[in-house]
């Protein structure tokens, strides 16, 4: 019989456990998905001014009741807990806890070279924990994409919008991106 080495997988304790201990700079860029510690690519320039621009309109669409979270961890389940770049979460007071996948309404991943990890591996965690909907930006191809109906790790409702479209969330009805005011 032939030993094969297996990676260690964490969990969401010991992925926070490692942060408070040191282990990661408060620059480096990693996320927890499926218990691997994933490091994430440099934030680009496009990347920085779409979720920027991103942020100051969803931010003035949704109103009280809600926070947009730049950036920031969601705990999806034990051993998951990435950081889209913006989540529509309820507002309420966390306490100092992360919050997690059923506070989370919408989700949107602004994607050029982590397009393919975004569409297959972000986004089915995000299925699978139910989170109602989630966007993706791609920058390469200047198109938004909503995905809802989550069932089982799949999103079953998928709506693409183009340039000289507008995409409305199926979630938060004050919701509505111009695909044209994202990519000005």
């Amino acid at each position: 019989m032939v030993a094969r080495p297996t990676p260690k997988r964490f969990t969401v304790g010991e992925y926070e456990e490692l942060g408070k201990l040191g282990f990661f700079h408060e620059d480096d860029r990693v996320e927890l998905l499926d218990g691997e510690i994933i490091e994430m690519t440099a934030i680009g320039g496009d990347h920085a001014v779409l979720t920027r621009q991103l942020n100051r309109i969803v931010v003035g669409q949704v109103g009280a009741g809600y926070i947009v979270d730049v950036q920031n961890p969601l705990r999806l389940n034990d051993d998951s807990m990435p950081q889209p770049d913006l989540a529509v979460i309820r507002d309420k007071d966390y306490g100092g806890t992360v919050p997690t996948a059923a506070d989370a309404l919408l989700v949107i991943g602004v994607a050029d070279s982590s397009i393919e990890y975004d569409r297959n591996r972000k986004l089915p965690r995000y299925a699978a924990a139910s989170i109602p909907e989630s966007w993706i930006i791609d920058v390469t191809a200047r198109t938004i994409a909503r995905y809802s109906d989550p069932t089982n790790e799949r999103y079953q409702q998928i709506v693409p919008a183009h340039r000289g479209q507008t995409l409305a969330s199926a979630i938060i009805p004050a919701i509505s991106i111009a695909v044209d005011s994202v990519f000005r």
